[in-house]
């Protein structure tokens, strides 16, 4: 009897056993599984939000390109239209800042703008630019500091000036009566050669009439 009893305490002992087993083997493979869905949905939501931050971006710059699209057509209904009455003033105003800062004005000429060359293969944009520049070399001659303020005066006008490049050539040293005596730089002439530009709006395309 005793050896039955045994041998059933084995057999249920074996039984709870094999079903503690299998059930920590079935814990098991469910919590990796679950971990493996968390992890996916983890990774899911993580690419949700990098979509969601694209399509803000890319909203936010739409805004932005709108905004300086608008912007750029109220500065360019502010510009004068080219024509020989612009350039004249254009000329003129620089004959006035050259009295202004008395300094000699020598020369100007228009500088020819270069086409802005399309890379091989790039199509070519459709769209029209508001603006266009319009370049001129000059030269004017005085003291360092007059040429500055030359300078200064070109740059702050009302009109819009921007200054590409200048060159200081020394002309006429200035000649001290006295022997030995030392001529302060600021004392000499020199030229001034340099090319501004300005920017007119884009002429309207005329309407063909059928």
């Amino acid at each position: 009897m005793q050896g039955e009893k045994k041998l059933t305490y084995l057999t249920i002992g074996i039984f709870i056993g094999l079903n503690l087993l299998n059930g920590g083997l079935f814990y098991y493979v469910n919590f990796v599984k679950l971990s493996a869905k968390q992890d996916e949905f983890k990774k899911l939501e993580e690419d949700v939000k990098k979509e969601e931050k694209i399509q803000t971006d890319r909203s936010s710059l739409r805004e932005k390109n709108e905004q300086m699209r608008i912007k750029a057509e109220i500065a360019a209904r502010r510009l004068p239209e080219p024509s020989f009455d612009m350039m004249d003033i254009f000329f003129k105003e620089i004959e006035m800042f050259c009295q202004q800062a008395k300094v000699g004005y020598s020369s100007i000429s228009l500088v020819a703008q270069k086409e802005e060359k399309v890379a091989a293969g790039a199509a070519k944009s459709k769209s029209k630019k508001l603006y266009q520049p319009l370049s001129a070399k000059l030269e004017v001659t005085g003291k360092f500091y007059d040429l500055v303020n030359f300078m200064y005066l070109l740059e702050n006008s009302t009109r819009l000036m921007k200054i590409d490049n200048f060159t200081f050539t020394p002309q006429q040293k200035a000649v001290s009566k006295e022997k030995g005596a030392v001529v302060a730089p600021e004392d000499t002439t020199l030229a001034l050669t340099l090319q501004i530009t300005t920017f007119v709006r884009t002429p309207k395309e005329k309407e063909v009439s059928k």
